[in-house]
């Protein structure tokens, strides 16, 4: 990116684009809520906005152009595993996760190929 923001909807159809399956998630609402409208909501802005949640994902654009027509500011969302062909480490230094990821890089190796991502936490 050239210092814009990429849209949600650019972003999905990139990922889907590396054959990574994409759906909508629910967005932040006022005061910190979620879209989906619960006021208890355990995973605000986090989880499917589909009825068939993960396994909805799709890479084809046709059906990533619909959803985001229909849910405009929706979270993008990769399924990971086989769907996508790929294995995420979440590596959380409040609970001791570089530590483990020492651990897990001594014991098996380095990890080939691994992006990095850095997150809210």
């Amino acid at each position: 990116m050239s210092g814009a923001e990429e849209s949600p909807l650019a972003a999905a159809l990139g990922y889907a684009a590396r054959d990574w399956a994409v759906l909508p998630c629910h967005s932040p609402a006022t005061g910190g809520r979620c879209s989906c409208g619960r006021g208890d909501c355990a995973s605000p802005a986090k989880h499917p906005r589909l009825a068939r949640g993960l396994t909805s994902a799709s890479t084809e654009a046709a059906q990533i152009e619909h959803w985001w027509r229909r849910w405009l500011g929706a979270n993008v969302a990769v399924r990971t595993g086989a769907a996508s062909g790929l294995v995420v480490i979440d590596v959380d230094p409040r609970h001791g996760g570089e530590g483990s990821l020492e651990a897990l890089v001594a014991e098996h190796g380095g990890t080939p190929g691994a992006g990095l991502v850095a997150t809210g936490g």
